[in-house]
């Protein structure tokens, strides 16, 4: 594994931000989705292009 380079430095950032204010806004309801997991009717598997959004695929 001496090919693994860590993040960039701007998306530990963005991860931290998030961590700080979207977490701990909902930190209930992540807690909930930890403890209780998780039970979509369904799972989508798109490209991992940006510019492909699901909503491009299934409409709204």
């Amino acid at each position: 594994m001496d090919s693994v380079k860590p993040l960039p430095t701007y998306l530990v950032q963005r991860y931290h931000g998030w961590k700080a204010t979207t977490f701990e806004d909902n930190h209930a309801w992540y807690r909930r989705l930890a403890s209780e997991g998780q039970r979509p009717r369904a799972m989508v598997i798109s490209c991992c292009d940006s510019r492909v959004h699901v909503t491009a695929i299934f409409g709204r």
